[in-house]
């Protein structure tokens, strides 16, 4: 046992990061954070296709921006798609160019600059307030945050959403508490990119975050003041760049169909994503791993600032972080993914916490029983998901899977315990840089060993790669029951008959043609051989987001037959 404390305390005296002196190395970190996203990023996209449904759809509909040149208007196979607002479609077309067409390093191109942005924007905030090692701290907690991590990693718009709603929550800040005009007019400038991006809500946590915070202050009324006027007017240029094309082309009622219709839908009936109000209070602490352990004393640390201090900045950050969470617990509609705008106010305050432990002599006494706390956690959590891999039946991962997953947190309960245990005099600074590795190797891990079993269950390529092996680029490909996914990998409209009363147009295009290639699950098959030849060529069912799909050959029948068959 001796020999390997000393080995562990050899391995400490390497790793351990010293205060440095300078602000260059700080920059140097942050700049590191960038890398590592930029890596997983890579690492992510070189490992599946575009998944079901929302890059699918994104993708699509970037391709039908190129093609028609409607760059105000998104369409989706064929009709108007008045889900999202144009910016994020905009500059996955930017970036496709750069890449092999609108593929999903393209979709992933404009998430992954915009989460760099955010890592430096967070850094230059906790720098400003709380000196250069709290920001730095501050990047490396959001980007060790799993969710702003694995966020990071999908083609979504959330992403833009965030840094938005956090440089114009910044700039509120800068503007009416440290009274700068430009900084004011900047906020409105920043909202209207949020709406660009997502919709209403780049409007909403900005004024709800620093509207709570100047009425707890007592300093409502600085929102009225000549700048805020102007930022208005910005506000609605910034806006008619996409606005005034969209009615010219579609009327009215497509703004209002997108940012009002579908807007209220999700708030009060949820849509696809119905949960109770407390849905985030118990995924919130999952979504915070492993820095959850810190955030009872980084907040105390800022109420106590605000409270014996009075200094605005605390009660600020309180506000940033508690206002979107009550928000979205009151809106219908809820996914884990819609906490990210909260993630960089929480990053702030714990790296504000941690930048006190670190300057204290004996900071590392006060963290101690977290660290074995943590450890522990991670030790018993791990076993139970290799007892979780080895005994229950997953459907989309082979047992080792599940339980390698286990076997790493094991390791780094184990890592943990030593460094609580044996680790150097500088423990504290050992015990942040373990616990930023956790997301970092937890995202690396994911995207080596989970992704590809996860891919075929969530992506359509496998069906797709089924269906060029067996059919010449002249065949019609159409979908039986499914949404048309496959024209993205196919590169042509694909027709999709929807329900069993669409079957006699299939056969009338089946007629036509003489052959056409139809992706179908494989239990409705029965229904088709009622109005078609099926010929099975595709070499059996393959895996896809909505079940075993085959893809066949049908072909027309004789009358004789075509009779038979209707009296049966």
């Amino acid at each position: 046992m001796g020999n390997v404390a000393n080995f562990v305390r050899r391995l400490m005296t390497k790793l351990k990061l010293q205060p440095a002196a300078d602000q260059t190395r700080y920059r140097v970190v942050v700049w590191e954070a960038c890398v590592v996203l930029v890596l997983l990023a890579v690492v992510a996209a070189v490992g599946r296709g575009p998944w079901d449904p929302d890059e699918l759809k994104y993708a699509q509909v970037v391709k039908g921006m190129k093609v028609t040149g409607d760059l105000f208007v998104p369409h989706l196979w064929g009709d108007v798609y008045p889900d999202k607002p144009p910016l994020y479609f905009w500059l996955v077309l930017g970036f496709a160019p750069f890449f092999t067409g609108v593929g999903l390093p393209a979709l992933l191109a404009p998430v992954v600059l915009a989460a760099c942005l955010g890592l430096w924007l967070v850094a230059h905030i906790a720098s400003r307030w709380y000196g250069e090692q709290a920001g730095m701290l501050a990047a490396v907690v959001l980007v060790s945050l799993p969710l702003y991590l694995i966020t990071a990693q999908i083609g979504r718009m959330d992403m833009l959403l965030c840094l938005f709603i956090t440089a114009a929550v910044y700039c509120m800040y800068v503007g009416y508490i440290e009274n700068c005009d430009r900084a004011k007019v900047l906020t409105f400038v920043l909202m209207g990119l949020g709406v660009l991006a997502k919709g209403p809500l780049g409007i909403i946590f900005p004024f709800a975050i620093g509207g709570a915070f100047l009425a707890a202050t007592g300093n409502l009324r600085k929102l009225w003041c000549p700048a805020s006027g102007v930022g208005v007017l910005v506000l609605t240029a910034v806006l008619a760049i996409w606005m005034v094309p969209a009615v010219a082309s579609e009327g009215p009622g497509y703004l209002g169909q997108l940012l009002g219709e579908h807007s209220l839908q999700y708030a009060v009936s949820g849509l696809d994503h119905p949960e109770p109000p407390y849905f985030y209070l118990y995924i919130l602490p999952v979504l915070l791993l492993p820095w959850v352990i810190f955030l009872k004393p980084a907040v105390s640390t800022a109420w106590s600032g605000w409270r014996e201090q009075h200094n605005p900045r605390e009660l600020f950050l309180l506000c940033w972080a508690v206002v979107p969470l009550v928000i979205l617990s009151l809106v219908r509609a809820k996914l884990p993914v819609y906490l990210l705008p909260a993630m960089p106010p929480i990053a702030i305050l714990v790296g504000r916490y941690w930048n006190e432990l670190l300057t204290e002599r004996a900071g590392y006494d006060r963290l101690q029983w977290r660290v074995a706390a943590l450890s522990a956690f991670a030790g018993v959590g791990g076993l139970a998901v290799v007892a979780a891999g080895l005994l229950v039946n997953w459907k989309e991962f082979e047992p080792h899977v599940i339980a390698s997953g286990g076997t790493l947190l094991v390791v780094i309960g184990l890592v943990g315990w030593m460094i609580n245990r044996w680790g150097s005099t500088h423990r504290a600074y050992n015990v942040f840089w373990a616990l930023a590795a956790v997301a970092p190797c937890g995202a690396l891990y994911l995207a080596l060993i989970f992704l590809p079993p996860l891919d075929a269950s969530q992506s359509w390529r496998a069906v797709a790669d089924s269906l060029a092996a067996a059919r010449s680029p002249a065949e019609p490909v159409v979908v039986y029951r499914l949404r048309p996914f496959l024209g993205y990998f196919v590169n042509q409209e694909v027709a999709c008959f929807e329900r069993p009363k669409h079957l006699p147009q299939l056969a009338a295009l089946v007629h036509k043609h003489g052959s056409v290639w139809c992706a179908v699950r494989t239990e409705d098959l029965d229904a088709l051989q009622r109005y078609c030849l099926v010929d099975c060529q595709s070499g059996g069912a393959q895996p896809s987001p909505k079940g075993p799909v085959q893809v066949v050959r049908l072909r027309p029948l004789d009358v004789a037959e075509h009779a038979r068959r209707g009296k049966g």
